[in-house]
């Protein structure tokens, strides 16, 4: 007993000596390519400004918004009971499984980490979830890597729907019981919605601020790869099983979804929405850790999730695969011209009337406190 103590504090101490020098070198690099790091940095702000946050925050808010108040219980009771009986989830949890597919990474993520704090998601319903909940939404699929990339809204519909084919297939091998129909408890009662709509907006705000801020971290490191000549020396050692343009994205993509699709070119066709589809699939390892800062404080372990992330990728992938057989022209279909570069808009018709409508509830709400408050006194 006392020689296997040994090795364990002799493994804890090696472990934590190999990351003291992994955050030496980091700061090594950092020095060295400080200028290219600072642009690295640059270009993630970039992407958080004309990606992330217009596919994001909008949602984010409204989703919070809907759990909050009692829309959540009239929106979704025609479908409730089928989506209940489909994942095996409660009737009111219904809702956070229909946001998450429609919402974007870390929607389902917040969702849950909320409900587990309001006490009407346990720490085991939780888990099981989180496998299925967290689903990349056909805003970013379709409008940042379908028509950006593939210049083909027909691609993006086919790795959407390979998402979501890929969700209900994980539903149903973490569900134990597949006989009996979930039980419909009531969930607690709701805000008024002056109230959810100020606690919706702020939450969203924080949770903005934590995925941009990784989507800079994750960047930076991209950048310091690129400069120490590991990305070159990694994809030249795989140009032998996938050429080196490829294996660039898909480093980029392990790391932090975003940058890797968009390092994608349409010319490699079909296997390059394969790859999309694997990447916006798996996540990316920045949105790993988005998920597990907004999990902070819920006790929910992130253990199954990894572990089935996998299967989700491959289920993904094969789904994409079948539907390429089937539309094979999805990928040329609506291409982009040669010299003709894709932009993507930081400013959206439908969430510049979100925001403009937020912001006069806001304020409607703001006076109406003023007003409370000047009665009281």
């Amino acid at each position: 007993m006392k020689r296997s103590s040994y090795w364990i504090i002799q493994l804890k101490r090696a472990g934590a000596a190999a990351a003291a020098g992994v955050v030496l070198l980091l700061v090594v690099l950092l020095l060295l390519f400080s200028k290219e790091v600072a642009q690295g940095v640059a270009h993630g702000l970039t992407v958080c400004l004309e990606v992330v946050i217009p596919s994001l925050f909008c949602f984010i808010a409204l989703s919070g918004l809907i759990m909050r108040t009692k829309l959540s219980s009239w929106m979704f009771k025609p479908v409730a009971g089928m989506v209940s009986r489909l994942y095996g989830v409660k009737r009111h949890h219904a809702a956070i499984v229909l946001l998450s597919m429609v919402g974007g990474y870390p929607v389902g993520a917040k969702l849950i980490s909320d409900a587990v704090k309001d006490n009407e998601l346990t720490q085991k319903e939780a888990r099981r979830m989180l496998c299925f909940c967290v689903n990349s939404g056909p805003a970013f699929i379709i409008g940042s890597v379908g028509i950006p990339v593939f210049g083909s809204v027909r691609a993006g519909m086919m790795i959407f729907a390979s998402h979501l084919i890929a969700s209900f297939v994980i539903a149903q091998v973490t569900r134990k019981n597949r006989d009996t129909a979930p039980g419909c408890e009531c969930p607690l009662a709701k805000q008024d919605f002056p109230s959810a709509l100020v606690d919706a907006v702020q939450s969203a705000a924080r949770s903005m601020t934590l995925i941009c801020c990784f989507v800079l971290v994750f960047s930076a490191v991209n950048t310091i790869l690129t400069q120490t000549g590991a990305v070159n020396l990694l994809c030249s050692s795989l140009s032998e099983i996938i050429p080196p343009e490829l294996a660039r994205s898909a480093l980029f993509g392990v790391l932090e979804v975003t940058n890797g699709c968009l390092a994608l070119s349409s010319r490699f066709g079909g296997t390059a929405v394969l790859l999309a589809s694997g990447m916006t699939a798996f996540g990316g390892l920045c949105v790993h850790m988005q998920v597990k800062a907004i999990l902070r404080g819920t006790g929910v372990k992130m253990g199954a999730f990894v572990l089935t992330r996998l299967g989700y990728t491959m289920v993904s992938v094969a789904v994409t695969a079948g539907l390429l057989f089937l539309f094979p022209d999805a990928v040329q279909t609506g291409a982009f011209a040669p010299g003709v570069s894709a932009q993507v808009s930081s400013a959206t018709i439908p969430a510049s009337i979100f925001l403009l409508i937020l912001c006069v509830l806001l304020l409607l709400s703001a006076k109406k406190s003023v007003t409370i408050k000047k009665k009281d006194s």
